[in-house]
């Protein structure tokens, strides 16, 4: 009987197969889980900053929360030279917009992907639904009291009072909640 050695796989061969897709595995898993992140969040942001000639000069990075968590996400200034606080906060209501039909648990407030604040998704899909129709006086105003720091506690409380004194105080909030937000220390 005549055995055909060309169709016989070298075992050493084989094995340099098996180590090649080993290594190969996590490789691919990373790329898609990158591109996953990129397509869902980060290219719908990317759009809104194009899209309004007044967030030129913002650059922001948007991930699921350690890129996995698809309940969270987290949303990281990471330029905006020349801008004022409220072109910062326009940038984050154009995106909640852009996600309005999103639904998460939380998202994360973060400076260079240090986490500073969250906000509950349900109030971050309300922020979306309603940019179009909210004035931005009021949105403003009330973001603080819905901030939460990062070990879950309340960021900001809720005013009480005359009009104008509460206007005052969350003015104060909204002003301290973009410092803390953008500072880097």
């Amino acid at each position: 009987m005549e055995q055909n050695f060309s169709t016989i796989e070298h075992p050493q061969k084989k094995n340099r197969r098996i180590l090649w897709a080993l290594l190969l595995l996590p490789l691919l898993v990373i790329v898609v889980i990158y591109g996953y992140n990129y397509i869902t969040l980060q290219e719908p942001l990317n759009t809104v900053i194009e899209n309004d000639s007044r967030n030129k000069g913002i650059k922001v990075s948007v991930t699921y929360d350690s890129f996995i968590n698809i309940s969270s996400i987290e949303y990281s200034l990471e330029e905006f030279s020349g801008l004022a606080p409220v072109d910062i906060f326009r940038v984050f209501l154009q995106y909640a917009e852009a996600l309005k039909s999103s639904n998460f648990d939380y998202v994360i407030l973060s400076l260079n992907g240090k986490p500073k604040f969250k906000i509950e998704g349900s109030y971050f899909k309300q922020l979306g639904s309603e940019y179009s129709s909210q004035n931005p006086a009021y949105t403003i105003r009330t973001f603080p009291e819905n901030l939460y720091n990062m070990d879950g506690s309340k960021a900001y409380g809720q005013w009480t009072g005359g009009l104008l004194g509460v206007l005052k105080q969350q003015m104060e909030d909204f002003n301290d909640f973009i410092k803390k937000w953008t500072e880097t220390n």
